[in-house]
């Protein structure tokens, strides 16, 4: 009997462990087509302006792409985000439909402060 046990335990075992973590529906990719490197992105829900946590694991070159992942605590599905690029620049991409976006990337114009985004 306790071979039976240890056989089936060792069965689940090796099932369970390659299976990898649900993803969230939310979860998406960030690319920067900004022109500057890209140091904060925080995403909050709208009508929460302060941007605490930093999404960002590493500087976001120009031409790059990062990850976004959601807890599953987290609801809904539109959201804005905050970037800042490496000289304190601030800009903000409002209105985010998450549960709809794949891939969001970010373009900013500062010579006429134009904040735009394409989405796929």
């Amino acid at each position: 009997m306790d071979r039976v046990l240890i056989a089936a335990m060792m069965v689940f075992g090796t099932l369970t462990l390659g299976v990898p973590a649900r993803a969230d529906p939310r979860d998406f990719g960030v690319v920067n087509q900004t022109g500057y490197a890209i140091r904060f992105i925080g995403v909050n829900e709208p009508g929460d302006e302060i941007y605490n946590e930093n999404e960002l694991r590493s500087v976001l070159a120009h031409g790059s792409k990062a990850m976004i992942h959601f807890s599953h605590a987290d609801k809904g599905c539109v959201w804005n985000m905050k970037a800042t690029a490496t000289d304190g620049t601030n800009v903000f991409f409002r209105n985010l439909n998450l549960c709809t976006i794949n891939n969001v990337t970010l373009r900013y114009n500062r010579a006429t402060d134009v904040v735009s985004y394409i989405t796929d």
